[in-house]
């Protein structure tokens, strides 16, 4: 299937809910690929939807999303999430990594 409407018109949740009892019956998983951060936000929106819909309707299985993003969006580090520019995310983490300054990539290791 292939849409083309303006925002607004409904493209993702029509498309998550047409799929979503075809995964369910079949125990597979949906890979949703969107190419920006506000894309991907709207997908997670559009699941809390339809998950809300379905309790109110008394249905009994969950659905679940998870958004993947880029360092500077996904980083707790302060020097970071300050930073609105991915490639100075970037070099400001390799620094904080050589010089033992991310407690949170240190805590990994």
């Amino acid at each position: 299937m292939v849409v083309s409407a303006p925002n607004g018109y409904g493209k993702t949740i029509l498309s998550l809910t047409s799929i979503l009892p075809i995964i369910r019956n079949n125990n597979n998983i949906l890979i949703y690929l969107c190419r920006t951060h506000t894309q991907v936000q709207r997908v997670i929106d559009e699941l809390t939807i339809v998950q809300s819909h379905l309790k109110k309707k008394g249905f009994d299985y969950e659905i679940g999303g998870l958004g993947l993003r880029g360092r500077n969006a996904m980083c707790f580090h302060p020097a970071i999430t300050k930073l609105n520019d991915p490639s100075l995310a970037h070099l400001t983490c390799r620094e904080l990594r050589k010089s033992n300054k991310c407690i949170f990539y240190t805590n990994i290791k």
